[in-house]
């Protein structure tokens, strides 16, 4: 039973190490390559559990598994980075308060869409508009600079070609990012259904 549990923890820090060293590359550079999203997602996730496993934060990914986009994941890891990161400053009354994070990815007409949703304090409507602004911020007292999220717009408009939104939500925050297709590895989504 020792040996069964030492290798169970063996296997984790080798998927941990794994997911650390891919991330680490595709964050470092802009290249683009075809991969796997919903593993991806995985990976970038995994990456941030200590961060989540600290805060009391669960995250909930929903993608079909042979969704393959040949696209800059590195800019994919800075987007979702950027995105749980502000949930974990911003979603919370009290640091004991528990949030959910939710990533669903749907694929209609070859058009890639991707729901960001937590069901923290979310946005009143002012800052719903201006949550993109640069150096905008409620949290500057703690040390945010206010650029997190204007770097997930400048990401998806300039690099990925696509649209990033913030959504009114009856509770929580609502991102959505819509990627254009031509960021799509065309071959791998004919036999995928529309979600």
């Amino acid at each position: 039973e020792s040996s069964q549990m030492i290798c169970q923890h063996l296997e984790r820090a080798a998927s941990l190490v794994t997911a650390f060293k891919q991330v680490s590359v595709d964050q470092a550079s802009q290249k683009r390559r075809p991969f796997n999203l919903e593993g991806y997602l995985k990976e970038i996730i995994l990456s941030l559990k200590p961060k989540l496993r600290n805060s009391n934060t669960s995250v909930d990914i929903q993608c079909h598994s042979q969704l393959i986009l040949d696209s800059y994941p590195g800019s994919f890891y800075q987007i979702i980075n950027n995105l749980v990161i502000n949930s974990l400053i911003h979603a919370r009354a009290s640091t004991d308060e528990k949030i959910h994070i939710g990533i669903n990815v749907s694929c209609v007409d070859r058009d890639i869409t991707i729901d960001y949703t937590d069901d923290g304090q979310g946005l009143d409507l002012q800052w719903i508009n201006n949550v993109f602004e640069p150096f905008a911020t409620s949290k500057r007292s703690i040390g945010c600079s206010g650029l997190g999220m204007h770097i997930c717009y400048n990401l998806v408009h300039h690099l990925l070609k696509g649209e990033i939104y913030c959504l009114p939500a009856a509770k929580g925050a609502h991102f959505q990012i819509a990627l254009n297709t031509n960021t799509v590895h065309q071959q791998q989504l004919t036999d995928i259904p529309n979600a």
